[in-house]
């Protein structure tokens, strides 16, 4: 079920699920106050 709520999302927003995975690894770790080394 996961992925097929991934594959749906990322069709809505026009990107690839591996984009889709991307941006909301990035936003978490944003999110959660940590900084990229």
């Amino acid at each position: 079920w996961m992925i097929a709520e991934l594959d749906r999302e990322a069709t809505r927003l026009g990107v690839t699920r591996q984009s889709l995975i991307k941006v909301w690894i990035a936003e978490k770790l944003d999110h959660g106050g940590h900084t990229a080394a």
